[in-house]
């Protein structure tokens, strides 16, 4: 038997004793004989996502925005432009990107093969107006090592040593781009880097104090956060010192730096005071 069909029936015997699964992967094959290997699935409305690099991607994809996210980005109304780092192959970018046609939105993708696939969404999708930039944001602008598994995406970061997978891309800071753009106002900035979040907010401080996002959506995930060299608090703290008020996405109840402890994966919401 040859290796891809090998592959295949390991595959679907893997999977046979989950119904929903297995439709889901026959949904992939189906998807990828018809157009050439580029299997795509469309979400949200019509979201149309492709460029996945397995069937991982593909059965993932759907669970990046869950239900109370997605409520909070078609209901959220502050006045700016939308700024997503770690955008990723483009679903929240293009959420948003339908949810403020006038608006200008700016993705973040550092990951050289998920940039491909994020500027590939865009364009199936023609959202004129998402802007890809493909840096890391960081506290300095240059470059960083990074980790851009080809395979395993969803997890790529700034790196913190060299290793397989990793290289150098370049790195800006969120204030430095934004005063390039010459942006004065963000509705909303989503932060999702993997535990770095703490590098893009010390490279965003003209932005925290003096521009002040309507709302900034960040993830918070302590052992990523600590694996990454810094606190688990760290972020959390940055923006309560900034003038921040924390708030749980769910059920909108405050929150302060000391809850991080609680918290396995959460995002959570940040709100000027």
């Amino acid at each position: 038997m040859a290796n891809p069909a090998r592959k295949l029936v390991r595959n679907v015997a893997s999977i046979a004793g989950n119904p929903a699964l297995l439709g889901e992967y026959v949904q992939w094959l189906v998807s990828s004989a018809r157009t050439g290997g580029k299997p795509s699935r469309r979400l949200l409305g019509g979201i149309e996502i492709g460029n996945f690099t397995n069937f991982s991607e593909f059965h993932s994809v759907p669970r990046f925005i869950d239900e109370t996210e997605h409520r909070f980005f078609e209901s959220f109304t502050g006045e700016g432009a939308i700024i997503d780092i770690g955008a990723n192959v483009g679903l929240v970018s293009l959420v948003l990107a339908r949810r403020f046609g006038d608006r200008e939105v700016h993705a973040f993708e550092p990951n050289p093969t998920t940039f491909a696939a994020l500027e590939a969404n865009i364009a199936r999708n023609r959202a004129q107006n998402v802007f890809c930039h493909r840096f890391a944001l960081s506290d300095a602008e240059g470059v960083v090592l990074f980790h851009n598994d080809p395979v395993k995406r969803g997890t790529a970061s700034i790196a913190t040593g060299a290793g397989a997978h990793v290289q150098e891309v370049p790195a800006t800071t969120l204030d430095a781009f934004a005063a390039s753009r010459g942006i004065d106002s963000i509705g909303l900035l989503k932060i999702d880097v993997e535990g770095f979040e703490t590098l893009v907010l010390r490279g965003a401080q003209r932005v925290l104090n003096e521009i002040r996002p309507a709302a900034i959506y960040f993830e918070v995930c302590p052992a990523l956060t600590e694996r990454a060299g810094f606190a688990a608090t760290e972020p959390a703290r940055m923006l309560v010192e900034a003038g921040y008020e924390l708030r749980r996405l769910t059920d909108q109840s405050a929150l302060t730096p000391a809850d991080v402890a609680g918290v396995e994966l959460e995002n959570w919401l940040a709100i000027p005071r």
